[in-house]
């Protein structure tokens, strides 16, 4: 259930292609107030896929060809704020 209430969090993941010269890509993750207007807690997954065909999170496996993930625990992280 919690899955389906961040999901469209992680849709509105943001890569920016300004890193740092000493940094590489970076991702921010903001929750719309539209969305949520109380603080989250909890753990924020961001997936990087090139299929389109599954959920990116089901296409996490144990091969040496999988979708690569990353997460991040938030506690009170507002609306509009940065993650």
């Amino acid at each position: 259930m919690r899955f389906a209430v961040l999901a469209p969090v992680i849709a509105v993941a943001l890569i920016l292609p300004q890193p740092a010269a000493s940094q590489g890509a970076r991702v921010e993750i903001i929750v719309p107030a539209s969305l949520r207007a109380t603080p989250v807690t909890g753990r924020m997954y961001v997936f990087v896929t090139r299929h389109d065909d599954v959920e990116p999170r089901l296409q996490v496996r144990h091969e040496s060809d999988c979708t690569p993930f990353f997460g991040v625990d938030v506690t009170h992280l507002s609306p509009e704020r940065l993650a």
